[in-house]
């Protein structure tokens, strides 16, 4: 059989051609410009001035201006985390500057999902500086593709690896469903269900961890939704300690990975059930 070649190009073809060098060109610049782009991520933490100890726990909205320094404070203190290791397979290096690239997309969606009230909370101290960060995002919440395209996050296998990104995507759709199904299986109360919020991103300055600024400032946040049930999740057990110190209780447990993975790990779900609610 002979296979005769017309010299023509279909569109797909011609789309391949035209996506696949700009993919390419994409990865070899960002890799090309990594280290300028990344230098503020790795500058180090700076001594606390004397005004910024221990200041008024007077949480606010995140302003979009301060999206990346949340970003950065949450990428150092979620680098080392199990789920996250499993799903950036690299070193410390390559997963803070993808966490950085993907939190600050995150927390834009976020911001921007929510239709009544900003979900992000944040504490700084009189001289400007981030302190605390997390948010409290109602579980019925949905982001569409379109919202995600638009923030960029296709470019995320071009950047950091197909991999990497599919392993994303199958990690988000595994805690989603995790949690819908702690909140139809430990809620009883359908009012209730429609109620959770889900806490993320919760981090604090290593400078200020272990001085109650972290509970301080959760516990002034849960204290404005009380009548609303909170979930969580969580990979380190010293996490589930402080969580459980401020009324939350483990309700699932799970090791996540293949039985031959070395980044397999162990995911605590816990739930803070409101002042009304009853949970089975």
């Amino acid at each position: 059989m002979q296979l005769h070649f017309d010299g023509t190009l279909r569109w797909w073809q011609l789309a391949g051609c035209l996506l696949v060098p700009l993919a390419l060109w994409v990865r070899l610049a960002w890799v090309a410009t990594r280290s300028q782009r990344w230098r503020a991520s790795h500058l180090p933490h700076h001594a606390l001035q004397s005004e910024d100890a221990l200041p008024p726990i007077l949480l606010q909205s995140l302003p979009s201006c301060r999206r990346r320094d949340a970003a950065i404070l949450a990428a150092h203190a979620f680098r080392d985390s199990p789920a996250y290791v499993h799903i950036l397979r690299g070193d410390k290096a390559f997963r803070l500057e993808a966490l950085v690239w993907l939190f600050e997309r995150n927390i834009s969606l976020v911001q921007q999902a929510s239709a009544r009230a900003d979900p992000t909370r944040c504490l700084t101290s009189p001289s400007g500086r981030l302190l605390c960060f997390f948010w409290l995002l109602p579980s019925t919440t949905t982001i569409s593709l379109l919202a995600k395209v638009r923030q960029g996050l296709l470019w995320f296998p071009f950047l950091f690896g197909l991999g990497a990104f599919c392993r994303l995507l199958t990690m988000g759709d595994m805690f989603d469903k995790a949690t819908a199904s702690i909140v139809r299986n430990h809620i009883l109360l359908e009012a209730d269900r429609h109620a959770v919020l889900v806490l993320e991103r919760m981090v604090v300055d290593p400078l200020l961890q272990g001085r109650g600024v972290g509970s301080a400032c959760l516990r002034s946040a849960l204290s404005t939704c009380a009548q609303k049930p909170v979930v969580l999740s969580t990979q380190l057990p010293r996490n589930v300690e402080f969580y459980g110190r401020l009324g939350f209780v483990v309700v699932h447990e799970e090791l996540i990975g293949a039985d031959n993975d070395e980044h397999r790990f162990r995911s605590w779900w816990m739930l803070r059930p409101a002042a009304t609610t009853s949970i089975s």
